[in-house]
């Protein structure tokens, strides 16, 4: 009688071949899993390069001279020894908005709002 005909024999086996079939499923959803994480992870690494070659340039900017002095301006209200500075303050009356009461033509919302509460005036008498 040999081994392979023998129904225990089968059932091991069958019971291997299943327990392979699903650690073969499970190393492959690992996979997939660790090339997403991979994936994403690269993604992350070439955004903060673009955001520290960003940034760098920033710095770059920043050092210049020009960038010190219009900054020192904005903030500090800083002003050259030879230089006059104008000061412009805003208006603190209302500006009326333009109406057309003086141009002899009513303005659109006037003549619909005539139009509308003339009709409700009659229908209400």
């Amino acid at each position: 009688m040999w081994p392979f005909r023998s129904r225990i024999f089968s059932l091991v086996l069958l019971a291997a071949i299943g327990w392979l079939s699903l650690s073969l499923f499970s190393v492959r959803s690992q996979k997939q899993q660790i090339s997403k994480e991979v994936t994403d992870t690269q993604a992350k690494i070439a955004a903060l390069e673009r955001e520290n070659a960003s940034l760098k340039e920033f710095l770059a900017f920043a050092e210049h001279p020009s960038f010190l002095e219009r900054e020192a301006r904005l903030r500090l209200n800083y002003k050259a020894p030879d230089e006059q500075v104008a000061f412009v303050y805003p208006d603190d009356e209302k500006r009326a908005s333009p109406s057309f009461e003086g141009t002899g033509k009513p303005s659109v919302f006037s003549r619909v709002a005539d139009w509308f509460f003339g009709i409700l005036d009659r229908e209400i008498e």
